[in-house]
């Protein structure tokens, strides 16, 4: 079991041609053959951007009878990584219907549909979560961005920013450290750095 602890551990800490190359002795040596192998060498060869990899991997790990939700998110962001929007959104849905809808299932498809040009109905999702997830700084990072950028809000994305920024300082004791959005919005050459 000792490689797959290293391959884990090197994948964790995004040394990924270490871990591709630990998983793969794994699979040579037949310790261990079994789908959640190939989807970590999918989501490796993912954050090395070798979609065909990548891809490969993950539908090995699927057609292994093992159809599982994780595998499908996994599928669903290599497509996208590959803008086959489409084919994500299609695989984001099966992984809904496939496991409980997640906080990360349900960001990739906000993101999808945001790719696709659904910019409304992303952003709509995005507030939904947040209403479950209120502590979640990203989900507002993420519905500010599909504001601003895609539906050319830019003053309802700088309320979603400082409701972001407030979320930081509370969370520090009401504003008594500093919290960074590290945001900045830029429209016609005006920037605008949030700090809470």
């Amino acid at each position: 079991m000792f490689p797959y602890m290293r391959a884990v551990i090197a994948q964790a800490h995004q040394h990924y041609p270490q871990a591709i190359a630990d998983y793969n002795k794994i699979i040579d040596a037949n310790l261990y053959n079994y789908a959640g192998i190939y989807n970590s060498l999918a989501e490796c060869y993912l954050a090395l951007c070798d979609y065909p990899q990548a891809l490969d991997n993950v539908n090995r790990a699927i057609g292994m009878g093992d159809e599982k939700g994780e595998y499908l998110l996994t599928a669903a962001k290599i497509y996208r990584a590959q803008k086959r929007f489409d084919d994500a959104l299609s695989s984001i849905e099966k992984a809904m219907a496939k496991s409980a809808d997640t906080q990360e299932v349900l960001l990739q498809k906000a993101l999808i549909l945001n790719d696709l040009g659904h910019g409304q109905e992303a952003s709509d999702l995005l507030g939904e979560m947040i209403i479950d997830h209120p502590d979640n700084a990203s989900l507002y990072l993420y519905r500010g961005a599909i504001v601003d950028k895609t539906l050319d809000k830019h003053a309802d994305a700088l309320s979603i920013y400082r409701r972001m920024a407030a979320l930081g300082s509370a969370e520090q004791g009401g504003g008594e450290g500093l919290f960074a959005c590290g945001v900045a919005l830029k429209r016609e050459g005006e920037v605008c750095f949030l700090v809470g």
